[in-house]
């Protein structure tokens, strides 16, 4: 947890674009917008998503989208 907070900090993302799953920090993200009314969502886990975890950032790109009344799209860095 230590090393993980350590990197954040050096990314500069110590409390913003964080992603949270089951109450550990698992990467960061960022947005992109691609239009005015399309954004993709950018994931960068700091180890490979099982597919709850997947599952559980698709819904929160689509309540985000929802929120800020756009459309969103996720598109992983992953490992």
């Amino acid at each position: 947890e230590e090393r993980i907070f350590e990197k954040l900090m050096s990314m500069g993302n110590a409390l913003t674009a964080v992603m949270v799953f089951k109450g550990k920090i698992v990467g960061t993200w960022k947005r992109k917008k691609v239009k005015a009314d399309q954004w993709e969502i950018e994931l960068n886990p700091f180890t490979k998503l099982d597919t709850d975890a997947k599952e559980a950032f698709e819904k929160a790109s689509e309540r985000y989208g929802q929120f800020m009344e756009v459309s969103t799209s996720i598109v992983c860095a992953c490992k």
